[in-house]
Order: structure tokens, then C-alpha cells, then sequence
């Protein structure tokens, strides 16, 4: 059986049903800030006009802030949280797998240990997974994605977002406008879109594409495969960070060492391979090559298709890419 108490008056109502011995359907309809706390059982809270604080207790719940900057929290159990109008925080971080959707404003949602889905809605707002396997979109406006632990899954969607994926094998999408992507640690997935997009993998073998603009792209630690894609493209590479394989289609592209100078990098061929090989001296004379760039299909053709065409060591100062052989691999 389910109980509803509707609630009319201007004043600021506070209503704590934890003791109750069964689900309610809590309204308020008045324009006060109310302070509302369900049962142990499944309840809907609605908060209504007014600056409310839902806190649905133990259960299922489903919470609903209406109008007014509200604050959400879930409580155990498997919980859906609405801010709808204004600036919310929406908080549900004691377990369960539930579903945050910030509405309209900008909203602060916060999950924890489930598996959780977090969707910003219109508004600059602020997601963040915890712990568990996530995903986390940030519909429209400029959003802030934190994937947190667990294998997570981040789309910023409209605006320009702020991905990090935190721990765990991570799939971060930019979506239409200019976006910055940190994969953290773990090995993972980076998909810029459209826009020129700035992408950092992090630890771990990540796998990089910058979408159809002038993109940004370092793999951070790890051996990463870096896809620059269509038009003017920026990689960027760290001595000591293992080795990269760039997949360039066309544009006037760049790659910068950082770590070295630019007169101690040198080029090797790859037996059987249109590819080339960059690094620095040193690791070339060591014998063992585990630190570079290696351009896929660069000897392709003659075109300019599959090249990068200009190169910089640590000082950040371009020039034209003069490949001079002097080793084999």
C-alpha cells in the first residue's frame, strides 16, 4: 500500500517519514524550502516550488526537486533523482545502482559504489561517477565529467566538457564543440568529434582518434595508437613514455618531442614497413627500441596523405620534417 501526503502550505515543511511502515507518495506543493525524508520502503518525494531538501532514506525512491536550487540525496537502494528547474545537487553515494538527471541549470551530481547513470541536461553541470561501472553524459552546455573508478563510459555531448575518466578502461567522447579529454589511468578509449579537441591518455595503452578538426593528441604513458584524422593535427610525445603509432590521413600536421632537443632526434626504416620510426638518440644506443613514434604508412605515397610534415624537439620550435635515415630496424 502506498500513502500520499500533499502538502499546500507557504511555510518551510520539514517531514521525516523513517519510521513509517510503508511507501509513500510525498508532494509538496507549497512555495516554502522543505526538508523531506522517506521511509525504508520505494517513496516519491517532489519537492515543489521553494529550496527543498529530499532525502528518500532506505528503498527505491524516486525524488523529484521541481523548482528552486535543490538538494537530492538518494539514500540506499537503487534511486532516480530529477533536479528539474535550478541549480541542484544531486548526491547518492551509500550504493545501489541509480540514475541522476540534473534538469535544467546548472547541477552538481554526485554517485558512488553502483553502477550508476548520471545525465546532466541543460545548464554547465558537474558529474561525477565514484566508484563502479558508470556513464555519464553531459547533454547540453560546457559540463565537467569525472568517470572515477571502474570501466566507465563519458559523453560530453553539446558545449565544450571537461572529460576525465579516471581509473579503470575508460571510453570518453567529446562530442560536437571543443573539448578536453584525460583518459586517467587504465587503457582507454578517446574520441574528440567534432571541434578542436585536446586529448591526453594517461596511463596505460590508450587508443586516441581527434575527430574531423585540428586536434591535440598525447598518449601519456603506455604504448597508445594515436589517429589524428582529418585536418591540422598536434601529437605530442614524451621521452620515456613508450612508443606511439600515429595514423595521420591528411592536413599539415605537427609532432613535438618533449624530453629531448630537436638536433638528438633521429629517424630509423622498418624492414617491410612503408612506416618510419622517430626517437631520440639515446634510445637508439641502447639497441633496444622502446621509445618513439613510429608513422604508419608515411612512405605510402608521395602525397602529402599519411605525413607529418613538421617537427620539434623541447624548445617547441617547428621545422620542416627532414627525414635522414641512419638506422634500420
Amino acid at each position: 500500500m502506498t500513502i500520499t501526503v500533499t502538502y499546500t502550505s507557504p511555510d518551510n515543511v520539514v517531514q521525516d517519514f523513517t519510521a513509517a511502515t510503508t511507501n509513500y507518495n510525498i508532494i509538496s506543493n507549497g512555495t516554502g524550502n522543505d526538508t523531506l525524508t522517506g521511509s525504508q520502503y520505494a517513496d516519491t518525494i517532489s519537492g515543489g516550488n521553494g529550496k527543498d531538501l529530499l532525502n528518500g532514506g532506505e528503498g527505491d525512491d524516486r525524488l523529484y526537486g521541481g523548482d528552486g536550487n535543490d538538494t537530492l540525496e538518494g539514500g540506499l537502494g537503487n534511486d532516480t533523482l530529477n533536479g528539474d528547474m535550478g541549480n541542484d545537487f544531486l548526491t547518492d553515494t551509500l550504493g545501489g545502482n541509480n540514475i541522476l538527471n540534473g534538469g535544467e541549470g546548472s547541477d552538481t551530481l554526485s554517485a558512488g559504489a553502483g553502477n550508476d547513470r548520471l545525465y546532466g541536461g541543460t545548464g554547465n553541470d558537474s558529474l561525477s561517477g565514484g566508484d563502479g561501472t558508470d556513464t555519464l553524459s553531459g547533454n547540453e552546455d560546457n559540463d565537467t565529467l569525472n568517470g572515477g573508478l571502474g570501466d566507465d563510459s563519458l559523453s560530453g555531448d553539446s558545449g565544450s566538457d571537461s572529460l576525465l575518466g579516471g581509473d579503470g578502461n575508460d571510453t570518453l567522447s567529446g562530442g560536437s564543440e571543443p573539448d578536453t579529454l584525460n583518459g586517467g589511468l587504465g587503457d582507454d578509449s578517446l574520441t574528440g568529434g567534432s571541434g578542436s579537441d585536446s586529448l591526453f591518455g594517461g596511463g596505460g595503452n590508450d587508443t586516441l582518434h581527434g575527430g574531423s578538426e585540428s586536434d591535440t593528441l598525447n598518449g601519456g604513458l603506455g604504448n597508445d595508437l594515436l589517429y589524428g584524422e582529418y585536418n591540422d593535427d598536434l601529437y605530442i610525445h614524451t621521452v620515456g613514455s613508450g612508443v606511439d603509432l600515429i595514423y595521420e590521413i591528411d592536413g599539415i600536421d605537427k609532432l613535438q618531442f618533449t624530453g629531448v632537443a630537436y638536433a638528438d632526434i633521429e629517424f630509423a626504416s622498418i624492414t617491410g614497413s612503408k612506416d618510419i620510426y622517430i626517437s631520440s638518440r639515446a634510445d637508439f644506443a641502447d639497441n633496444i627500441v622502446d621509445d618513439g613514434v613510429r608513422i604508419v604508412n608515411f612512405y605510402l605515397t608521395t602525397s602529402s596523405d599519411y605525413k607529418i610534415e613538421y617537427l620539434a624537439g623541447s624548445d617547441g620550435l617547428f621545422n620542416p620534417m627532414n627525414v635522414q635515415i641512419t638506422h634500420s630496424l
